[in-house]
């Protein structure tokens, strides 16, 4: 009787489980690929891509100059000597102010 009851269990709950599982791919709405469904897709080989012709390059000869003439860059405009040390002391007060007011420890 008691196996009776343990057959009758067994087969309920497997039932009971694959209803569910049938449930859940309804609402999921993926699609459960079956071992028939795997299918090699047609494969499509693109054609290979066209370059033009290679140009010859120009090969310069041995001691030729091969930059254009480059000018002169505007030359940077001379300061005074008392504006230049003005800016350098200025600079080195901002270094020794930092270094008072840092943190020491």
């Amino acid at each position: 009787m008691e196996q009776i009851i343990g057959i009758i269990l067994t087969l309920v709950f497997t039932g009971l489980i694959a209803v569910f599982k049938e449930k859940n791919k309804r609402k999921s709405g993926k699609r459960v690929f079956e071992p028939d469904d795997f299918s090699m897709p047609e494969s499509h080989i693109p054609p290979a891509p066209v370059f033009p012709a290679a140009t010859p390059q120009i090969i310069p000869e041995e001691g030729a100059r091969v930059t254009a003439d480059i000018q002169e860059p505007n030359p940077i405009p001379e300061q005074d000597e008392a504006e230049i040390a003005a800016h350098r002391e200025r600079w080195r007060r901002a270094i020794i102010d930092s270094e008072i007011l840092s943190r020491k420890f």
